[in-house]
């Protein structure tokens, strides 16, 4: 039996026994976890978490100071970022910084391909939210915050990290890439959907890795999965024909801004670069 064969069925039997081993999040998003959801949390109680990492501690202030929250000043320390962020925000934000702890592997090709999920669900996220902030300024009461959207983006594609994981285990079969790439392929969705509900996600973020690639999944509102997968589209995560540029005229009339004008403004991609920076 082929390789790919034969992992992609030890996959999916692990998958439907509820036997594939799912990463945890690292201490410190559970830990802000408990925080935020307490009552009587409080800023300096978030800072006191957040400061244990220092990793986290300086992508939370080049966020601060990205165009998602910029407020004319620089954020020059941990207490300004977190304060300007807000304490509804800053629980994604840690997640998603934590998150990215995961994407490591000493294995070349696990290694390789890590590095390019992690890449691509930035350049994702960063396009996401510079639509969602132009989006903002003609529905200033749009319900999805920033702090949703750049979460849902940076897991949209989440699903591979378990299959990666559990490849980096039987090293001996792994031979090339483009098997690895193929099993990812077939089996991203479902696993992502199960990592998401044992991290306990919301709806929202879960909707968007269950649906971002299906075009045939609509939605009367504008959800996150629209702006994550007009963001795929653009940055040529989702592949182009016929059927995602007619995708692209829906997401227009769903007022979007997604003409090739407001997709070259100097606006638009000067929001795309600062987002996409601080992730950098």
């Amino acid at each position: 039996m082929p390789v790919e064969s034969s992992m992609l069925r030890d996959f999916l039997v692990k998958l439907e026994d509820d036997t594939l081993i799912l990463p945890t999040l690292p201490d410190v998003a559970i830990e802000i976890q408990s925080v935020v959801n307490r009552p009587s949390s409080s800023l300096k109680q978030v800072v006191a978490v957040v400061c244990k990492d220092t990793a986290i501690s300086a992508r939370i202030i080049k966020v601060a100071n990205s165009a998602m929250f910029y407020r004319g000043s620089a954020a020059n320390s941990l207490m300004t970022a977190v304060t300007r962020i807000g304490l509804t925000q800053i629980q994604s934000l840690v997640i998603s910084a934590a998150a990215e702890q995961l994407f490591i592997s000493s294995n070349e090709i696990v290694g390789e391909l890590l590095d390019d999920i992690w890449e691509r669900s930035v350049d994702v996220t960063s396009a996401a939210c510079a639509l969602l902030l132009i989006y903002k300024k003609e529905h200033p009461h749009f319900r999805i915050n920033l702090d949703t959207l750049s979460l849902a983006g940076l897991v949209y594609n989440i699903g591979a990290l378990p299959l990666l994981m559990e490849a980096e285990n039987r090293s001996d079969q792994i031979s090339d890439i483009d098997t690895l790439q193929l099993i990812i392929e077939k089996l991203q969705t479902p696993v992502g959907v199960a990592l998401l509900k044992h991290w306990e996600f919301s709806e929202d973020i879960i909707e968007v890795v269950e649906h971002w690639h299906d075009l045939e999944y609509q939605s009367d509102d504008v959800t996150c999965v629209d702006f994550v997968r007009a963001a795929a589209i653009y940055t040529k995560n989702l592949k182009i024909n016929d059927k995602t540029s007619n995708h692209m005229a829906i997401l227009r009339q769903k007022g979007l801004p997604l003409d090739n004008e407001e997709l070259a403004s100097s606006e638009f991609l000067a929001q795309y670069r600062s987002i996409k920076q601080s992730y950098e």
